[in-house]
């Protein structure tokens, strides 16, 4: 779909195959009020006029997407610019070496997952500028080489059945982690959590996570919560690093929580075992 294209939405009855979306000029947002719901293979986005691609705003309220892969090269790109709460399954991978994915930008709120990776390799990933509670479940591998990623304080879900790894340039910040993997997330850089409450561990895995000689920083404190599990971190390469900084921690929710011996855990601020 390329220059020229329409300022209404694509065609509802269409269930594409491979679409790639290449506008120069456009004259305002291009607003599908949920026509664009399922590509079977390969969207490919590289421009959007110089304005927005809405997939969603007001209605239908709750619509639910399927893409087989997403790439984003140029434009802006937002699942939800208004109070819809879409649900958006990526059935492979997010590739961004461009433009801007913006899960919501007004009062709604996108869950997405992604049965792949998430490569950010340019652009910005923005889990969502609007005050509804957007969300990304990825059961694939985090991966960032250049770009920006900005969370918005919002969650991400690991929550894949192998090990899935965290791996970005100068290291990655989440405002919320949550750990659901069956197996273990492995740490290939550091990783701080930001926000208050912001990590939880609630996969029975024998090794939640694998620090693997990096550093885990949780900056916000308040509860991790165990979900009444018993929860372990380790690493199984080199010394792992597991600090607290900032503000307090307590672990929440029952459990307990096991540091391997190869894990030294850092304590600048209080650490309360709470009563698991």
């Amino acid at each position: 779909w390329a220059n020229g294209g329409p300022p209404g939405s694509l065609p509802s009855s269409v269930s594409w195959g491979n679409l790639a979306i290449n506008i120069t000029s456009l004259g305002g947002a291009w607003q599908q009020s949920a026509a664009l719901s399922t590509v079977q293979g390969h969207l490919n986005i590289q421009a959007t006029g110089g304005n927005e691609l809405r997939f969603n705003a007001n209605t239908p309220i709750a619509p639910v997407f399927s893409i087989g892969s997403l790439s984003i090269s140029g434009g802006t790109v937002i699942f939800s610019s208004g109070t819809s709460n879409p649900t958006v399954n990526i059935n492979g991978d997010i590739n961004l070496t461009g433009g801007i994915l913006n899960l919501s930008s007004s009062l709604g709120a996108a869950t997405v997952a992604v049965s792949g990776d998430v490569n950010i390799n340019g652009g910005t990933l923005n889990l969502g500028s609007s005050t509804g509670a957007s969300n990304i479940t990825l059961y694939g591998n985090w991966t960032r080489t250049s770009g920006t990623f900005i969370p918005n304080n919002k969650y991400v879900y690991f929550g894949g059945s192998g090990i899935q790894t965290i791996n970005s340039t100068g290291g990655e910040t989440f405002s919320y982690l949550v750990v659901q993997n069956n197996s273990t997330v492995q740490l290939l850089s550091a990783v701080n959590v930001i926000n208050s409450n912001g990590l939880s561990l609630q996969s029975s895995a024998a090794n939640n996570i694998d620090l693997n000689g990096q550093t885990m920083t949780l900056t916000g404190g308040g509860n991790l919560s165990l979900s009444s599990g018993n929860r372990t971190i380790g690493s199984s390469s080199g010394t792992g690093i597991f600090n607290v900084t900032t503000s307090d921690l307590t672990i929440s929710n029952g459990g307990t929580l096991t540091f391997a011996s190869s894990v030294e855990v850092q304590i600048s601020k209080g650490f309360d075992c709470g009563t698991g």
